[in-house]
């Protein structure tokens, strides 16, 4: 594998964290909602890390709330999101969308042709 390659696979894979004891960087695979305990190979110290999806954080909905201040909530969680992501749940949405309206077309069937044929309409009228 290529170094371009290989970083651009280790951007979205692992994550680089300081170690709290010696500074030493280490890099730790990215498992979103598991808890992983890393140990620095320099100081022998030991980390707790958890990894939380964004996009189920973002779509937490307290009960007892009105609608208004969960509204209010979800769209501060979202301002707070990154561009790439917000990018990439944009383009998801969108893909979605459009892959709902391309089903339901296809669900749908074509229209039946109606009973009276449309007689061509004269844009403008001929004196003899």
């Amino acid at each position: 594998m290529t170094t371009i390659a290989k970083k651009f696979k280790d951007k979205f894979t692992k994550k680089v964290f300081a170690c709290p004891s010696c500074s030493k960087q280490l890099r730790v695979p990215i498992k979103p909602g598991k808890i992983l305990m890393v140990t620095c190979s320099r100081c022998s110290g030991q980390i707790q890390l958890s990894f939380k999806s964004p996009l189920s954080e973002l779509f937490t909905w307290e009960q007892g709330r009105p609608f208004s201040y969960n509204f209010r909530m979800f769209t501060w969680r979202l301002k707070g999101l990154p561009m790439q992501f917000k990018i990439s749940l944009l383009l998801q949405t969108i893909i979605m969308i459009w892959m709902f309206q391309l089903l339901a077309g296809m669900l749908m069937g074509p229209k039946a042709p109606s009973a009276e044929p449309l007689a061509p309409k004269a844009d403008y009228v001929r004196k003899i």
